[in-house]
């Protein structure tokens, strides 16, 4: 599309999961997209605060903690609207949804927040604001805690 940008995908195949994506595709991916790999990384949070955007294309996602990691970065998130991402992620607010499995409304989204700056950077503060109010660590530890306890409570 013409649109300067540099994509780095940080993660590794899971062999466990039938519906992963696999080392032929990612070198097909690197190979017509000019993507750069990185593979499994323990470092995590230096890669998010390095770019400008977090895409989390996922099909399907128990909470989508990458999200909440680019809201600590303070960074933008385009991420798919299922179960998991979209709790996490309300559209245009502190982040922007696409359909699952839909590549152009996903470019769509990337470009968009690529040539708005403006719009990149509001998203990112929304998106910091909302992770520290919200899923913070001290909110969501003893909210799991007490679901621990009322589960256990209710057995026989």
């Amino acid at each position: 599309r013409g649109v300067n940008h540099k994509l780095r995908f940080v993660g590794d195949v899971d062999i466990c999961n039938p519906n992963s994506f696999l080392e032929k595709d990612i070198q097909r991916w690197k190979t017509e997209t000019g993507l750069e790999w990185l593979g499994r990384r323990s470092d995590v949070m230096e890669q998010i605060s390095q770019a400008n955007i977090v895409a989390a294309p996922s099909y399907m996602e128990g909470f989508c903690r990458v999200i909440t990691e680019a809201g600590l970065a303070m960074r933008a998130v385009v991420t798919c609207d299922t179960i998991g991402c979209r709790d996490a992620v309300k559209n245009m607010d502190n982040g922007l949804l696409v359909p699952i499995r839909d590549s152009q409304s996903l470019a769509d989204a990337l470009c968009m927040l690529i040539e708005d700056s403006h719009l990149r950077l509001r998203l990112a503060e929304r998106n910091h604001e909302r992770t520290l109010k919200e899923f913070s660590d001290d909110i969501v530890h003893p909210e799991v805690l007490i679901l621990c306890k009322a589960i256990i409570a209710s057995k026989p």
